[in-house]
């Protein structure tokens, strides 16, 4: 039960300190999202990459998602192209 209060505490927080400040303030919102997309969510995702610790077993399991993932991707847009009358020459010609 800490647990969820951890985590649910610290983002209802930060919710309602934000919908306090775009009740009284009048902010630039094109601005502040390009602020949160570009800095603070980047700078989020470095800050936990940094504290967390990973096994052996957690690296070969993202390694392994990621290649199904492109595989399967891979796949998909082969059956797709094919289905189109696309080949892989034609697809890389129209790249370059």
């Amino acid at each position: 039960m800490i647990a969820i209060f951890s985590v649910v505490l610290p983002v209802a927080v930060i919710v309602a300190i934000g919908f306090l400040v775009g009740k009284t303030l009048s902010l630039d919102l094109p601005t502040l999202s390009r602020l949160s997309i570009y800095v603070l969510f980047p700078a989020l995702i470095a800050y936990k990459m940094y504290r967390n610790t990973l096994t052996l077993d957690d690296c070969l399991g993202l390694i392994v998602g990621c290649v199904l993932t492109y595989g399967l991707m891979f796949l998909t847009a082969m059956v797709l192209g094919r289905g189109l009358g696309k080949t892989v020459q034609k697809a890389w010609c129209s790249l370059v």
